[in-house]
């Protein structure tokens, strides 16, 4: 394509936009098997662009960077894996996991009588091999749960002292970051940054496991430069909750954070904001109404009332600084959003809910 070319051509079989123009940079695959079709492109100001890929999770491009953006795994093991392989399925140069790392469910497993049991999703499990054993574990953590071998009675123990249970749940969540970032540095490929924050739902314990990693990169709460144009900013705590989560920061306290990290850069423009709390009334905030007792609000038609639940101070920011682009997750549903100059995206995992849980 020569410049002044229409930015409307796609290949077939992974669907990259191939771009080049005043405005856009060449961007191509390797497939080289290209199909006529307009696809959307947003322009920037500061020359930059930044283009929507189809697919489930989010995944854009930033003039010679596809970035893949995932959050709110909540402790599962396979979208943590599909994450780590995204480099290599989607060509993506950049792979970022945007917080809410940790799961909320502990799956006691008890051995009774030469067979394992267990309950799960209000059914009880009987096992009776090791094998049977290995695939309910397995089935268990990649929907982001924890089994946790015990007797009947310290369980009861354990979960009839609020103390105990923390400890558990920090034990078993610490075991399984542990095992992500040595998988990470594993697999990730030189060619490819990756970058991982916590969430407001994760205990701060975890964060010395993540700056364990070398080949992905601990971002939290500072700046990293994805290129030497690009630098991202991320910030995983959260404005209130209902939930009293481990990372919450007032308004005003979250304000400040942010400001001071996007005061620091020479152009807030030319950067990628990755929040883990969406900006306020933007859609990507809409989540179910709670009323005091923290049950969902529903309508007198029966349909559930939804409100806005993100941050002032991220939208006040975003539409302040103009990034080139936000990334948000905290809240599960689907969505994209254009504030200003500054496209929002926020990408979707379902939520959990099973045997003892952690708020």
């Amino acid at each position: 394509m020569r410049p002044g070319d229409t930015p409307d051509k796609f290949c077939k079989d992974c669907r990259f936009i191939q771009v080049q123009s005043d405005d856009y940079a060449a961007a191509t695959c390797g497939h080289r098997r290209l199909q006529h079709q307009p696809r959307p492109v947003h322009r920037q100001r500061s020359g930059r662009a930044v283009r929507d890929l189809p697919g489930a999770a989010a995944r854009v491009a930033v003039e010679d960077h596809l970035f893949f953006f995932a959050t709110d795994v909540h402790g599962s093991e396979v979208c943590f894996r599909k994450w780590l392989n995204a480099g290599a399925v989607y060509g993506a140069s950049v792979v970022i996991m945007g917080g809410d790392l940790t799961g909320k469910v502990v799956v006691p497993v008890h051995r009774i009588n030469g067979s394992y049991r267990a309950r799960w999703r209000d059914q009880d499990v009987v096992l009776t091999s090791d094998d049977e054993l290995t695939a309910f574990c397995r089935q268990v953590a990649d929907a982001g749960a924890y089994t946790w071998r015990a007797d009947p009675d310290e369980a009861a123990a354990t979960f009839a002292d609020e103390a105990a249970t923390d400890a558990l749940f920090d034990r078993l969540t610490a075991e399984r970051m542990a095992e992500w970032v040595e998988l990470a540095d594993s697999r990730i490929s030189s060619g490819t940054r990756a970058y991982i924050i916590a969430g407001n739902d994760d205990a701060p314990g975890i964060d010395d496991i993540l700056r364990r990693g070398q080949r992905l990169q601990f971002a939290d709460n500072r700046t990293v430069m994805v290129d030497d144009w690009l630098p991202m900013v991320s910030l995983g705590d959260s404005t209130p909750t209902p939930w009293d989560s481990p990372r919450e920061l007032s308004e005003e306290e979250y304000a400040a954070r942010l400001e001071a990290l996007l005061s620091s850069l020479d152009d807030p423009r030319r950067a990628v904001v990755n929040l883990h709390v969406p900006p306020h009334g933007s859609t990507l905030d809409d989540a179910p109404a709670l009323d005091e007792h923290r049950a969902v609000r529903y309508s007198i038609a029966g349909d559930t009332k939804m409100q806005p639940v993100g941050s002032l101070a991220v939208r006040e920011a975003i539409e302040r600084h103009q990034p080139l682009m936000g990334l948000h997750g905290h809240v599960h549903e689907c969505g994209r959003r254009l504030l200003g100059h500054d496209p929002a995206h926020r990408t979707r995992r379902a939520p959990l809910r099973d045997q003892a849980s952690r708020r």
